[in-house]
């Protein structure tokens, strides 16, 4: 047996990773009875004073690292119900890297400290996952967020980034919460 490790290039905190691709991934390779997942990892970096997921992994074992195992892994991966984010890699051998994933992320800051109180006493993150959530319907979901000292981060991935952006911008210019946030393309 040989090791792959699939980066993922995905915000997402342990247990989003775990729902999200690792535990749907160990499912499809029992199914299709080729190789496992052994574990994962999610690797953490300090952005503006927050600790925040900079990517995540997933510990793979297969029988060979040849090239048709590679393209089977990857057959497999690409039948994940919540595709991959691009950016991510197949990580195996002497260095090599295989790019997988089709998703773009698009982060969300609102500000934690900035914001007059009265904003904070009457808005909710909440209403604002909810709205978004129903503005982007199918083109886009929320799979993870970071509850920062300074910030407060929703990663929210679909097959547009710019899409996603032109879509939920009215609402976010509008609601309290939302005024000054960033909105930052991760994937």
């Amino acid at each position: 047996m040989e090791t792959v490790t699939l980066k993922l290039n995905a915000k997402l905190q342990p247990i989003d990773r775990a729902e999200c691709y690792e535990e749907p991934l160990a499912e499809l390779m029992t199914d299709v009875k080729f190789g496992s997942v052994t574990g994962g990892g999610t690797a953490m970096i300090e952005v503006n004073g927050n600790n925040e997921v900079d990517y995540c992994d997933i510990a793979i074992e297969l029988p060979d690292t040849s090239d048709e195992s590679i393209k089977r892994l990857i057959e497999i991966i690409e039948d994940l119900s919540i595709p991959v984010p691009k950016g991510s890699l197949l990580q195996y051998g002497n260095g090599v890297e295989t790019p997988v994933g089709s998703f773009e992320g698009l982060a969300i800051y609102l500000s934690g400290v900035d914001l007059p109180d009265e904003v904070y006493e009457k808005c909710d993150v909440n209403v604002v996952v909810e709205n978004i959530e129903e503005i982007l319907d199918d083109n886009g979901l929320m799979l993870s967020h970071m509850d920062g000292a300074q910030d407060t981060a929703l990663y929210f991935y679909g097959f547009s980034f710019e899409e996603m952006k032109e879509a939920i911008t009215p609402f976010l210019n509008e609601y309290p919460l939302c005024k000054g946030c960033r909105v930052v393309q991760i994937a």
